[in-house]
């Protein structure tokens, strides 16, 4: 029987930055006796150039606690045309990285 995460918990913080990039993070900590979950997602903006068009380019770094046991490590990284589909990503990978939690 897994433990319940408070809903404060399971909801994702945006920060916008300047420039288009934005930060997403989450901290989860079910209990007392865990370790904390840590989720953290970054995503900077290159704007086009006359060799490239616009790209966001998008960083998860998480890691996963059971306990006092860590176990996942979660690092990926991608580049978007779009915000929209860079924030669409990072919140499927957070979905995923709640059902581990």
């Amino acid at each position: 029987m897994g433990v319940k995460i408070p809903r404060k918990q399971r909801k994702l913080q945006i920060i916008k930055k300047e420039n288009r990039a934005f930060d997403c993070f989450a901290t989860i900590k079910p209990d007392a006796y865990c370790m904390p979950s840590k989720f953290y997602a970054t995503t900077v903006y290159y704007p086009a150039t006359k060799e490239e068009t616009q790209t966001f380019l998008t960083t998860i770094d998480a890691a996963a606690y059971k306990g006092t046991e860590k176990v996942k490590d979660v690092y990926l990284t991608d580049e978007f045309d779009t915000a929209r589909d860079a924030l669409k990503w990072i919140k499927q990978t957070f979905a995923e990285f709640l059902k581990i939690v």
